[in-house]
């Protein structure tokens, strides 16, 4: 059960590249399953906090609940503060939830792959966002554009991309998505925002699974968003990257193929 120890092979012959094969295989298993250890301790590490914190709220109205005399230690303000916080606690949970399901999810479990409208799909998630940010300007400049893929994930990995630039826009700033056509064979998602930026030393980074930025960790998020956005770009053949947009903010690249199907 030991995987780290590959099979000695010698020679050239049918047991020889018979050898070579198995530790290939012993190899990908090998890294798979540090890969899946290394998903559920980070996972573990990261519910703790929501859990701990909704579990100390119950408790303090729980015992309130019991004993009516310490009524008078939770003043209805402080009550609805509480009863916000859990709320906040149950959706950070569910989030979380809903993208660790997304990251560990097998490929017999997917949509099947279609000729997406993908101007269609960036529209759906401008509007979708653009209810949880009210105090932002979405705009839009969007060539058509056909790309074999899957359209939910497509949709949630450009959700996710708008959720992120809407979170570090400060109120009544403009994120700005543009769809062009690189070449006859890709074409490249763009969305732009004026938040903060990202430093220089987090870009490396960012798309990680769990990375927080330093300015980014007193902000609600799982760290999660952006690794789902780098996993489902290179499942349908595609890469993203992120740089500064000047004079402040971040720009996001999404680039994907528009001929190739994509299985």
């Amino acid at each position: 059960m030991d995987l780290s120890r590959p099979i000695t092979v010698t020679g050239v012959d049918e047991i020889a590249r018979l050898g070579t094969s198995v530790n290939t295989m012993l190899a990908a298993i090998d890294t798979s399953r540090r890969a899946q250890r290394a998903l559920v301790q980070d996972a573990g590490h990261e519910l703790r906090t929501p859990l701990t914190s909704l579990r100390a709220n119950i408790e303090l109205l729980v015992a309130v609940e019991r004993n009516p005399g310490l009524a008078d230690r939770l003043p209805p303000d402080d009550r609805a503060k509480l009863f916000a916080d859990l709320e906040a606690q149950v959706g950070e949970l569910a989030t979380l939830t809903a993208e660790l399901v997304e990251l560990s999810r097998e490929e017999a479990s997917r949509e099947a792959v279609e000729l997406v409208d993908l101007t269609d799909v960036i529209e759906t998630a401008i509007s979708r966002v653009r209810i949880r940010a009210p105090g932002l300007t979405f705009t839009a400049d969007l060539t058509p554009v056909t790309v074999p893929g899957r359209p939910g994930e497509l949709e949630r990995m450009v959700v996710n991309v708008l959720d992120n630039a809407a979170k570090f826009s400060p109120a009544g700033a403009t994120v700005h998505t543009r769809l062009r056509l690189d070449d006859e064979d890709s074409c490249v998602i763009t969305v732009t925002d004026s938040g903060p930026g990202i430093d220089e030393q987090d870009r490396p980074y960012v798309f990680d699974r769990f990375y927080r930025a330093i300015g980014a960790r007193s902000t609600p998020g799982s760290g999660l968003g952006l690794a789902i956005v780098a996993q489902t770009a290179a499942q349908h053949g595609g890469t993203v990257n992120t740089g500064a947009h000047e004079p402040h903010g971040t720009v996001v690249h999404i680039h994907l193929p528009v001929a190739a199907l994509v299985s």
